[in-house]
């Protein structure tokens, strides 16, 4: 008779096959994730490498009409960056006790087996999905870290040598030109980005600037005259429960995830980047590290599976490999803001 827990021998249950179930599984991503900003795509390798020749735009000095002596052109030497692919692993098992009872009438099919697989495969996969979510989070504010919230994967501003730009908007205070601070921000990514063009600028903020900056009286006033106190009445939360405001050309957006107790985005700051600028966020799979992945394109998600001793169940494991970064940190700029007294006293 067929063992009842033989899950094993088609090729439904394959690694392939199995992963390619679990993708088809319908899932809620993250903001960013959603939002197109990243380059998503998968790699043959566990390394991804950027290059750098920036061009540089030189003022030429006078010289002599008809000396024929013209200045050089100065040489342009590229830099190469090697990022290594992070390697993220999680398990899971299905026991015996959990796949229900033997269908009456049938010696080898399992009530239920393949939801559960399914199930947890989607746990697995959630988790994953949060994970990736919080890399994104840490490329737009240029230091990727691990799961406990302050060890770093990746400083983006240390491999390039560079000091993030930070504006302090002073939200506390009344008087505040808030606007200015905007057009500082404006200045700096655009400074930044030389002759090319965006298509604008986000800024992801913490709970506490959020409410400081929907709060600030310049921000109401503005809001007021331009929409006939509408702004007054509403929560600012869109038909997709995403609280955001446009305000002097900047979208800002109240980012709430957290990961445990540490929020994504910390209570009175903001992260402001450009949009619509091509290969600045970077979100790359590498291939898992399985006998039958070597040398295949990478995929966001991988699960396996293996029989447990003497039949009792079976042992899920999934794992990814993404490399997410912002290929050009200095772009990335950090708001802050003490918190105004409404704010501070809820």
């Amino acid at each position: 008779m067929p063992n009842i827990l033989d899950v094993f021998n088609g090729d439904a249950y394959q690694t392939v096959s199995l992963t390619k179930g679990i993708l088809k599984l319908p899932y809620k991503p993250g903001r960013l994730g959603a939002s197109g900003l990243f380059q998503v795509e998968g790699i043959d390798t566990w390394a991804v490498a950027l290059e750098y020749k920036a061009g540089k735009i030189s003022l030429i000095p006078t010289s002599t009409r008809g000396s024929g002596a013209a200045s050089a052109l100065p040489s342009e030497r590229g830099k190469l960056y090697t990022f290594s692919v992070p390697h993220l692993q999680l398990g899971g098992s299905v026991t015996a006790a959990e796949c229900g009872r033997r269908e009456f009438g049938s010696a080898d099919r399992i009530e239920s087996i393949n939801k559960i697989i399914q199930d947890k495969g989607l746990r697995l996969r959630n988790n994953h999905e949060a994970t990736a979510e919080y890399h994104r989070i840490g490329a737009i504010q240029g230091n990727i870290k691990d799961a406990d919230g302050s060890t770093s994967i990746v400083n983006l501003f240390t491999t390039f040598s560079i000091s993030q730009e930070t504006v302090d908007f002073a939200l506390d205070d009344d008087l505040t030109e808030v606007k200015l601070k905007c057009e500082a921000v404006r200045r700096i990514i655009e400074g930044k980005l030389g002759g090319r063009t965006h298509s604008g600028i986000v800024a992801q903020v913490g709970n506490g600037f959020w409410d400081s900056l929907i709060i600030h009286p310049q921000v109401k006033k503005a809001y007021e005259r331009m929409q006939e106190g509408k702004f007054l009445r509403e929560n600012q939360r869109t038909a997709i429960d995403v609280a955001e405001v446009l305000f002097c050309g900047i979208l800002f957006q109240n980012y709430r995830g957290k990961i445990g107790t540490v929020d994504f985005i910390a209570n009175a700051e903001a992260n402001f980047y450009p949009t619509g600028v091509q290969d600045l966020f970077i979100e790359h799979y590498g291939p898992a590290n399985f006998v039958e992945t070597i040398g295949t394109t990478g995929k966001p998600f991988y699960l396996k599976q293996e029989r447990m001793k003497f039949d009792m169940g079976v042992e899920l494991y999934s794992q990814s490999n993404p490399c997410v970064i912002c290929a050009e940190p200095e772009l990335l700029v950090k708001g802050t803001t003490a918190l105004a007294a409404e704010v501070a006293a809820a």
